[in-house]
Parts: structure tokens; sequence; C-alpha cells
């Protein structure tokens, strides 16, 4: 019982209310990688819509991926999983046909990130072997903090 009222009150805290939590620092180039399944991690990149995001709670807390990307503009990023929320390190609910000038996500301080600068997110990573993705291994991050 204790660990899970200890389990529950990080969760909490994490999410809520932006503690300082921190990840292993990993290179953009080498986050997509087996070795770092199930790992807290933290690394840089740029947050982009790219034309269209997708929302659901099928991990069990309502959230939107976006892409994370390595440069500005680039082609190619991972998903970073959004917390859908109205404090520090989550975003503002989307409406359907929403334009860019809609998103609202918020930084580990609760400020309004501007999604043309780059940011370093902290969370969760999930890597998954596909055939699809470039060096056969796929992943994303489900996001926790988010600092720019």
């Amino acid at each position: 019982m204790r660990i899970l009222f200890a389990a529950s009150l990080l969760a909490l805290c994490m999410l809520a209310i932006g503690c300082d939590v921190s990840g292993e620092p990993v290179d953009y180039d080498k986050v997509c990688s087996l070795g770092n399944d199930k790992k807290s991690i933290e690394t840089k990149g740029f947050l982009d819509d790219a034309g269209g995001v997708f929302c659901s709670n099928t991990s069990g807390r309502m959230e939107c991926g976006f892409k994370l990307k390595k440069e500005l503009g680039a082609e190619k990023g991972f998903t970073a999983d959004v917390a859908i929320g109205s404090g520090a390190n989550t975003m503002d609910e989307l409406e359907r046909g929403y334009e860019r000038t809609d998103i609202v996500i918020r930084n580990n301080a609760g400020e309004v990130v501007d999604l043309g600068k780059e940011v370093t997110v902290t969370g969760t990573l999930s890597a998954y072997q596909s055939s699809e993705a470039e060096g056969g291994v796929g992943c994303f991050v489900k996001v926790f903090k988010i600092e720019q």
C-alpha cells in the first residue's frame, strides 16, 4: 500500500505541478535505440504538429503526439506525447480544425512554449523494432517535463 501511495504521489508531482525531474541526457540521434526502451531520457529538439496531431487516452492520460525534430523544418522526427491539462508541462485541448496558432504548450515553469525555438524534453521512452523506421527501430517519448 505504501508503494502504491508513493508511486501515485510521484506521478502527481511529475504531471500536475511540474516537479524538477530529470532523465538521462541522450543525444537526439541516439534516442531511438532498443537500449533506451523504458528509460527516462532527456533530449533536445523542436516540437512540430506536422500538419496535425493525434490525441488519445490509450496510455492512461489524455495526450497529443507531436513530432520532435532535430532541426526546425526537418522532415523526420519521433513522437513526443504531451499531456492535455492546464498546468506546467501540459497543453490546451485542441479543437477540430485548429490552426497552428491555437497550439498552447506550457513548459516546466508554466510559460507558453514558442514552437519555433528548441526545447529540452524529459520523459519515458518506448522503443520498438520497426521495418518502416530508419535503422529498424522506432520510438516515442511520453513527455513529463518541457524546458525552453
